[in-house]
């Protein structure tokens, strides 16, 4: 109602709302809410108007503003005309809650004056960092030239590492090619981290913002092929996006400068996904996973004082997460860097040999082979000289017994010569590049879950998930697709969130469809359900595409009444948010 008569309502709410309180306090909060929903600016303009007419009922404007705030949780939507008199007024009033809402979104409507007050906490250097970085987290909604200027100083090697991350996202946020420099400085600095969790998390997050714009793109290439950025532990999402982009230039300089790559089989990542379960399931036991890695691993790669430099050394290459060495022991001929193909030569008195090539003169060539090993070749002597396209490591790690291959990959991530592998570590290591913000409610959410909005979302379908980290939530966008419902399966981890919906499958109309996707850092497991069996199950990813479509031919159940699910299961507990951008039956 408020939606379809907004100009009605807001002037009846505004005559009523004083005189039943506190009954018309979550009334006033849920409209405000509504009238965020609408997406205009003109009923934005409409609701300041009403918190104007209430102005004299403190607690009533309190709940009003706080609707307005979480109103913009789903893209922050300003007022058609200037309310910065008013937002003064709220930043300055009496009311304690009143000056915590006003100030919110003074600055997420871009006022001058409380971005400027905002940027100088942001600065202050006493203020604890969760404080400074949920401060960047507002400022990151503001497109002004103001807070790009405010944000530069933050860009800097001497800034912790969870706040420069926090700061690099806002950066690729709000965009700007005076971005690049500060942010390939970092790139290169991450480097000098203490750890590798520390060197993964600040090197993924320059890597990943520049790679967002072209010449952002273009600048992180150039530098890297001149040296100045180290190409060590690429992250595979970002290459794999390099490799696939519309743009050839861009993929020609990417295989130039990061060498070549190949997406993973099927097969592969079906491995990989298997594996990852192993590796989440028990306790690691180091002492043989360095036993293993001794045998295995050191015939090519240096590892804390030991090891062979035919690969890349491990201390700062690939380890700042679970995904990412997966990746890189299970399918290394995904990214095979500059330098580390293995090459073939066939000598003229009929030998063959194997190895990465690291001198190539107009005398000689000399291979580097697995443990260390050196073949010289006179160049006369060279039959032929050939690039296999392939990784020296070999393909076989996958195909360790599942407790050999999760003490593997436990010492790899976390040797004990840096520290004990701690629960808050290997939750790290678990999650991976997460972005850092204020500390998270343990518990249920801090605010209350939006129920309707939620069932609305597709009002076929009843809706069953739990009030998790503030899920559901309808999100006004998620790459590229608008209006999407975000869900995370029970804590039980049994128990999946899921869509229900009884009904007759009429002749002609019997297509299911449901488009979806999953977190940058997770995946899940989509299953269809017909009269309690499941009659097909995808695996959501967050590789292109980004959004996955499952399909499911319903002829056979025409004419009959039947129970359809859409369950979102758990795959190993890390991310599991299903992000849902529609589901139509046609």
């Amino acid at each position: 109602m408020l939606a379809a008569n907004p100009v009605f309502w807001t002037d009846w709410l505004s005559d009523s709302a004083p005189k039943f309180q506190p009954l018309s306090q979550p009334l006033v909060h849920k409209s405000m809410r509504r009238l965020c929903d609408t997406r205009k600016a003109g009923n934005l303009t409409l609701a300041v108007e009403f918190c104007d007419k209430i102005a004299a009922h403190d607690i009533l404007l309190a709940h009003a503003l706080d609707g307005l705030v979480k109103g913009q949780e789903n893209g922050v939507i300003k007022p058609a005309k200037d309310v910065s008199a008013t937002l003064t007024t709220w930043r300055t009033h009496t009311n304690a809650d009143v000056r915590k809402h006003g100030q919110t979104l003074a600055v997420l409507w871009g006022d001058d004056a409380a971005v400027k007050e905002m940027i100088v906490s942001l600065h202050d250097t006493s203020k604890p960092e969760k404080e400074r970085i949920a401060i960047l987290q507002s400022l990151r909604k503001v497109r002004t030239d103001t807070v790009k200027e405010g944000l530069k100083p933050i860009l800097t090697p001497k800034t912790s590492t969870a706040l420069a991350v926090a700061a690099i996202r806002a950066a690729a946020d709000l965009g700007g090619d005076d971005f690049i420099a500060p942010l390939l400085t970092l790139a290169q600095a991450s480097g000098l981290q203490s750890g590798p969790q520390a060197r993964g998390l600040l090197y993924n997050a320059a890597i990943e913002a520049l790679s967002t714009r072209t010449t952002w793109t273009q600048a992180m290439l150039t530098a890297i092929a001149a040296g100045k950025v180290s190409p060590t532990g690429f992250p595979v999402p970002v290459r794999r996006a390099l490799a696939t982009s519309k743009d050839k230039a861009i993929r020609d300089q990417a295989f130039k400068v990061l060498g070549a790559w190949k997406d993973s089989s099927d097969d592969v990542k079906s491995l990989i996904a298997q594996k990852k379960q192993a590796a989440l399931t028990g306790e690691p036991d180091l002492a043989n996973g360095k036993l293993i890695f001794a045998g295995t691993c050191m015939v090519c790669h240096e590892f804390h004082g030991g090891g062979q430099k035919v690969g890349p050394d491990l201390i700062g290459s690939g380890r700042s997460n679970l995904d990412a060495i997966l990746a890189n022991v299970i399918d290394p001929n995904q990214i095979i860097g500059n330098g580390y193909e293995n090459f073939t030569v066939s000598t003229k008195d009929g030998r063959t040999l194997a190895g990465r090539v690291v001198e190539d003169t107009p005398t000689h060539v000399k291979l580097l082979g697995a443990g260390g090993a050196t073949q010289v070749v006179p160049r006369d002597q060279v039959a032929t000289l050939t690039n296999t396209k392939q990784s020296l490591m070999p393909m076989g790690f996958g195909n360790l017994p599942d407790t050999a291959f999760r003490d593997l990959i436990w010492y790899v991530l976390a040797p004990p010569e840096e520290g004990p592998l701690t629960k808050e570590k290997k939750d790290l290591l678990i999650k991976g590049v997460e972005e850092p913000t204020t500390a998270k409610p343990k518990g249920p959410s801090s605010r209350a879950i939006d129920w309707e909005s939620v069932s609305l979302w597709n009002p076929g379908w009843k809706v069953s998930a739990p009030d998790f980290e503030r899920t559901p939530v309808k999100l006004a966008e998620y790459y590229g697709q608008k209006n999407v419902l975000l869900m995370h399966p029970f804590p039980d981890k049994k128990t999946p969130a899921s869509f229900e919906r009884k009904l007759k499958i009429e002749p002609g109309k019997t297509n299911l469809t449901a488009t979806v996707a999953a977190d940058d850092r997770g995946d899940w497991t989509l299953k269809a359900v017909v009269n309690g069996q499941v009659v097909k199950e995808l695996t959501v990813d967050h590789e292109k595409p980004r959004w996955k479509t499952l399909d499911i031919d319903l002829s056979k159940f025409a004419g009959q009444e039947v129970t359809l699910r859409l369950e979102a299961h758990a795959n190993g507990w890390s991310m599991e948010f299903s992000y849902w951008s529609s589901i139509t039956l046609e």
